[in-house]
């Protein structure tokens, strides 16, 4: 049987694109500038189960504003369900399992275990149809989505220390040496990615030099209390880092300069968080569970 913590898995978060880039206009929104505190953890949605594993995994905004979740029960079935602001919700697609997503020229993008023949990767779903299409395979273990300022994608594994790139349904190594590498979200300017770090200790989250779209040296950013199990990140528009660490259930914000702070508890099992958009608060942060069968509205 699979340990437990084996099934802490990376999560899709946000993606700064910019929306003067033609190319980039419908990956995701533009992060917005939001004063005060952040309240305690309010439940938006719940009763997320599948084959008897209750919880959502996966959660990425379209640029339009909806709010879409994901999730695995223990035989490697998975689903995409649409989330609305009322706290309803309803099922969109069946894949092989549902891990991390991410929104990418028209379609959800969503990493999982296996893409149908063994390998993992990642697979298109059209949102309106319920269509699915296989997008790349080959990825170990694929896990985390995260759309390049150039237009291709990334993909984490948490289990290893490599991000590969997907380009159409092509796949090559980008960079290896990352510590246990999970969410990811590159800087406002885009020269630097951030890469949460799950498993490994020290718990640091790393900082990735961009040089002509290419890796560049592996710094860190800054380094959490042991345990911290980082998941998802997601970014805002001043390159205040979110990450939300699964097994204390918080989210912490890490400036640009590295210092950090709590800024939320009690995010049960939290696992992908995203700023929200259109009829979502953009100033609110909107984060799944791994373990639990809510998704948690964060706000100010």
């Amino acid at each position: 049987m699979t340990p437990w913590w084996m099934l802490l898995l990376a999560c899709g978060g946000a993606d700064p694109a910019d929306p003067s880039d033609p190319a980039r206009a419908d990956d995701s929104a533009t992060p917005v500038v939001c004063d005060g505190s952040f309240r305690a953890p309010t439940v938006l949605a719940t009763g997320f189960e599948v084959d008897g594993i209750t919880g959502t995994e996966g959660l990425a905004f379209s640029p339009d504003g909806r709010l879409f979740v994901g999730g695995s029960g223990v035989t490697g079935g998975g689903y995409v369900a649409e989330v609305f602001p009322s706290g309803d919700w309803e099922m969109v697609a069946s894949v092989p399992s549902s891990v991390g997503m991410v929104w990418h020229e028209g379609e959800l993008l969503v990493a999982t275990g296996d893409v149908g023949d063994g390998t993992g990767g990642l697979v298109g779903v059209d949102v309106d149809s319920g269509g699915v299409r296989v997008v790349a395979s080959g990825i170990p273990s694929a896990n985390f989505p995260a759309v390049t300022p150039w237009g291709t994608v990334l993909v984490s594994s948490p289990s290893g220390t490599t991000l590969w790139e997907v380009d159409g349904n092509e796949v090559r190594e980008w960079v290896s040496g990352v510590p246990s590498p999970n969410g990811m979200a590159f800087s406002p300017d885009g020269r630097t990615l951030y890469v949460a770090n799950t498993y490994d200790a020290p718990s640091t989250v790393a900082a990735i030099d961009v040089v002509d779209e290419e890796a560049g040296a592996i710094g860190v950013l800054a380094t959490l209390p042991d345990g911290s199990t980082q998941d998802g990140v997601a970014i805002d528009a001043e390159g205040h880092l979110y990450v939300v660490n699964n097994l204390p259930g918080t989210i912490v914000r890490i400036a640009p300069d590295g210092t950090w702070e709590t800024i939320a508890e009690g995010v049960a099992f939290g696992a992908s968080l995203a700023f929200g958009v259109g009829d979502y608060d953009p100033c609110a942060l909107y984060v799944s569970s791994l373990f639990s069968a809510d998704v948690f509205e964060v706000a100010r």
